[in-house]
């Protein structure tokens, strides 16, 4: 019985700090993204020929880790099958922030 009240706890210690992580983060993409809004990203093989923009070949890549509540739910859905949810926040979280240190970086230049 203790081993399942000391799971439970760790379960809802897990979701209760990553969700409060996971939200920081997001704040703080939005706003940065607010300051980033005029340089442009593409994301796109072919770039827009509607302006006539200076065109560079850039790549980031950004790993945000998962925390114990999403590694637990992940794990069930791997039993059951389909759409992992739990992760596709951390895709997005770490597209976007790549997008962003390119764009700060390319606002410093």
């Amino acid at each position: 019985m203790v081993d399942l009240i000391i799971f439970l706890l760790l379960l809802a210690l897990g979701y209760g700090f990553g969700r409060h992580a996971e939200l920081r983060h997001y704040r703080s993409i939005i706003q940065r993204e607010k300051g980033l809004r005029d340089i442009p990203a593409v994301a796109t093989k072919f770039p827009p020929l509607t302006k006539a923009v200076d065109v560079e070949l850039v790549s980031g890549s950004v790993v945000i880790s998962v925390d114990y509540f999403k590694r637990f739910v992940a794990g069930l859905r791997n039993l059951i099958g389909g759409r992992v949810t739990a992760y596709e926040s951390l895709l997005d979280r770490a597209r976007r922030e790549a997008i962003l240190r390119m764009k700060e970086a390319m606002a410093l230049t």
